[in-house]
């Protein structure tokens, strides 16, 4: 369980944590803790054994893809003729042994320009990350240990002292799952 602190009664999250559900033996889901700055609890709908919501499919937690922004260049003077970092940074992660079901794709861009190098990350039914500040030199080592931790995540939530720190510090965004059709 997340370490809390109190503040004027209230409960404070540290960096990383989620609010969170869990299901008890009578197969609700409830709330556990709440959101900061809101007194609301994060949204529980009735659970499965296990775990999914009532009615929603099971997602592919064993896949997981890993976009490589190929457009990234970090000085936007570089001549055009250049092998842009992204480029090279995805020329050194496809030839990576990666787990089974990580899959890569080059990305034309992912609207990060000035923290390229960037990466994003997902996978059915898991939460998404976009990374930035990435070199394509002295990273790769590192997105790849993200990615393993990611790809071996249920729901994408990687605990924060497990992520790679440059991931730590360099998170660009944190885009909920998709919800599954109803």
């Amino acid at each position: 369980m997340a370490e809390r602190q109190s503040h004027r009664g209230s409960d404070i999250r540290k960096s990383g944590d989620l609010p969170a559900c869990e299901t008890t033996p009578d197969g609700v889901r409830r709330a556990v803790g709440g959101i900061i700055g809101s007194r609301r609890a994060p949204l529980c709908v009735p659970a499965t054994d296990d775990g999914r919501q009532k009615g929603s499919p099971m997602p592919d937690i064993s896949r997981t893809d890993l976009l490589v922004c190929i457009k990234c260049r970090r000085d936007a003077n570089s001549d055009a003729g250049d092998l842009r970092p992204g480029t090279a940074l995805f020329d050194d992660l496809i030839t990576r042994d990666w787990p089974d079901g990580v899959r890569l794709i080059p990305t034309e861009c992912l609207s990060n320009c000035t923290r390229g190098c960037s990466i994003a990350l997902r996978g059915p039914g898991k939460w998404s990350y976009v990374y930035g500040n990435l070199h394509e030199v002295s990273h790769p080592d590192v997105i790849a240990e993200g990615v393993r931790a990611y790809h071996a995540s249920t729901d994408g939530l990687v605990p924060w002292r497990s992520r790679p720190e440059h991931f730590r510090k360099n998170c660009i965004a944190r885009i909920p799952p998709m919800e599954p059709d109803a």
